[in-house]
């Protein structure tokens, strides 16, 4: 097995961003592989901010990317599924300003108070969701584009003003603290938003494209994603590491902050006031039991609902990223494809992460790619 970098530049793997388990990493290997499969429409199931289905996209496929968490949906919907629409210089000046007719509320500012950003900081994410509320165009395509637009650049901004690009923790003091630091970026951690707001926007408006195909986002749980003229699935299921506490994959509690922040009208009524973070409540989306279900069950709990998931697409080629070493291992998982009647043969690749001291060597990051055709 040879070696990636955690960073790539190509664009063909859509914008950068600061996502945890990110696959734009590995995009070169994944389009490489990828390309010796036969297939015109593809389904990324779990797309996250969506670096795989972009690649299909560049690569000329029909794409639908799913994903349960809304402000993914909203990079899905900027990237895969907009063809033309951008930002103007105009539509950032009105969305970075306060005005008469917009009613502004200040919930960020009362419930977050000295949790992930500075009191002004708090009260500028207000302004701006309100304004992204608010947004108005002629076309009601073109508004739904921009707004999915800012969402991204909003929420990206977001993560580059976080210790750990992460909301896991209620750490605003380690931005503030005078101290030696030896992790993070002081200087990104203290751009104001405006600035870096701008900067998403600018970089996002260059990856909006047309890939000549009728490319969908959607925001579903996965067991009810259907198109039966899907040729190929992608799917890249949490990782659970045989020591590691499941919540650390859990990405509606890593990111509950942006989450709440993109779908801002409701944010009131989703959070878990009794929790400390002010978490999101739990939802009723099928990946939410491998959260709860007791240890013991966990592997087979694992299996049974992987297994629903392959069933559901009996004509397609299945792609399944996984991590090595995980719980169920990879020969559970080979089974398990095998099953369903495809031939299953497994890719690999290592790769570290330059910022990750403690889990950095490619050793401990082995990605694995079951294909089954």
């Amino acid at each position: 097995m040879d070696r990636l970098s955690n960073t790539t530049n190509d664009v063909r793997f859509g914008p950068s961003t600061r996502y945890q388990g990110s696959k734009r990493k590995l995009g070169t290997w994944l389009s490489e592989v990828l390309s010796k499969l036969r297939f015109t429409t593809a389904v990324d199931l779990m797309a996250g901010t969506g670096s795989v289905a972009y690649l299909l996209k560049s690569s000329g496929k029909r794409v639908v990317a799913n994903d349960y968490l809304y402000s993914n949906y909203a990079t899905l919907v900027a990237f895969i599924q907009n063809s033309s629409t951008l930002l103007t210089d105009e539509d950032v000046n009105w969305l970075l300003r306060r005005h008469r007719k917009v009613d502004y509320a200040t919930f960020i500012a009362d419930t977050f108070d000295g949790f992930y950003f500075k009191k002004p900081e708090n009260e500028w994410l207000d302004m701006v969701a309100c304004n992204i509320s608010a947004f108005r165009e002629k076309q009601t395509s073109g508004r739904r584009y921009k707004k999915a637009l800012a969402l991204h650049a909003l929420v990206q901004s977001c993560l580059m003003k976080r210790p750990f690009n992460l909301f896991h923790r209620r750490n605003l003091y380690i931005r503030t603290a005078r101290v030696d630091r030896h992790f993070g970026n002081k200087t990104t951690w203290e751009t104001p938003f405006p600035v870096l707001f701008k900067r998403r926007v600018e970089e996002a408006n260059k990856f909006v494209f047309d890939n000549g195909q009728r490319n969908r986002a959607m925001h579903e749980d996965l067991q009810n994603v259907r198109v039966p003229e899907a040729d190929l699935v992608y799917i890249d299921p949490p990782y659970f590491g045989k020591k590691r506490d499941r919540t650390r994959s859990d990405y509606r509690l890593l990111y509950h902050f942006v989450e709440g922040l993109a779908q801002y009208n409701r944010l009131e009524e989703l959070l878990d006031h009794s929790k400390n973070l002010k978490s999101l409540k739990v939802d009723d989306f099928s990946t939410e039991r491998l959260y709860a279900c007791e240890k013991g069950n966990f592997r087979k709990e694992f299996l049974d609902w992987l297994q629903e998931v392959l069933e559901a697409w009996p004509n397609a080629q299945i792609v399944l990223s996984y991590k090595q070493p995980g719980v169920p291992g990879s020969d559970a998982i080979k089974g398990l494809i095998e099953k369903t009647g495809r031939r299953v043969s497994i890719k690999r690749k290592s790769y570290w992460y330059a910022l990750n001291h403690q889990n950095g060597s490619p050793r401990h990051n082995v990605e694995l790619l079951f294909i089954g055709t």
